[in-house]
């Protein structure tokens, strides 16, 4: 697949080679892919046929890869790429692959990835968060409803910022203790905070979170800002001591193997503990669709295509 504006919803199908395997490389059969609004926004960003779009996928292996490495032919896995996991096959590092239980569907395994490393690794962050108040703005996003669901299952005390009260319900139904609509001001009772999860999305909402931490707390900002909003205020970075981290999550995957990551999140989906918030399932023949929605802000969590 690749992006096409002048093809209605942005994407068109286009017949590509098979793509050529490093050594550490597995060829995934695709079964299902996750979208989410970044996907889109990145390939709307690209410019016609520059990229071959899609992050997350789950599938079946089809040729393992030559070192050793990673799961064996047959192998069910969920993984992430930077660019290309929208095809029926994609050459996937090993270190970025995690085998699927037979008790998780393509579906859950493919809307785990982006969304539920960065989650992870952003609540990793905080270290142990037991009994300990965690903040996370942009809850209903994909990344947010990750994060309240972990925080919860780390036994934190959770609040939640929201768009709309429509949203409210199903952040109380996973975990959060707190929610509040629109205004981050509005978090501040709740508090003080050991670790924020701000969505650089809404980058407004920064200023606000940086002083509701406790003294030596984390606001880590992950994703990328639309615009330049975010406004730090170094007085209340000095007189509370937060430490202000950045999360991106393919730098973060340098250091922090995916593999290791995903186990995680699948084991834990396994034993039904944490939930992928799938709000759409479609064909991958419906992309256009699926990216208007994204784009018009339509849709909670992440939509999964199947091949």
């Amino acid at each position: 697949m690749i992006f096409d504006p002048a093809v209605l919803g942005g994407f068109a199908l286009q017949l590509v080679s098979s793509p050529a395997l490093c050594a550490n490389e597995a060829l995934v059969r695709v079964a299902a892919v996750s979208v989410g609004y970044s996907d889109v926004e990145q390939a709307l960003a690209s410019g016609a046929g520059a990229l071959r779009p899609g992050c997350d996928l789950a599938g079946t292996v089809e040729v393992a890869a030559k070192d050793g490495s990673g799961p064996e032919v047959g192998a069910r896995v969920a993984g992430v790429v930077r660019a290309g996991a929208w095809a029926q096959f994609a050459a996937v590092p090993s270190d970025a692959l995690a085998k699927v239980p037979e008790s998780v569907s393509f579906a859950q395994a493919a809307a785990l990835p982006t969304d539920g490393l960065t989650a992870l690794y952003g609540l990793d962050k905080g270290g142990l968060l037991a009994a300990k108040r965690v903040l996370v703005t942009a809850a209903a996003g994909g990344t947010g409803l990750f994060a309240v669901q972990l925080a919860h299952l780390s036994g934190a005390r959770v609040a939640a910022v929201v768009a709309v009260m429509e949203h409210e319900a199903l952040l109380e139904e996973y975990g959060a203790d707190y929610v509040v609509v629109e205004d981050v001001a509005a978090a501040e009772p709740f508090g003080p905070y050991h670790l924020v999860l701000v969505d650089a999305m809404g980058g407004p909402s920064l200023t606000p979170a940086l002083t509701f931490t406790v003294k030596g707390g984390i606001c880590v900002l992950y994703g990328t800002a639309r615009t330049s909003g975010a406004v730090i205020d170094e007085r209340a970075l000095v007189s509370r001591s937060t430490r202000l981290q950045g999360l991106t999550l393919f730098n973060e995957l340098e250091h922090n193997p995916a593999c290791t990551g995903l186990q995680r999140l699948l084991d834990l989906v396994k034993s039904r503990a944490l939930q992928p918030h799938i709000e759409l399932e479609d064909a991958w023949t419906e992309i256009g669709a699926v990216a208007r929605r994204l784009v018009h802000g339509n849709l909670v969590g992440r939509a999964v295509l199947h091949l």
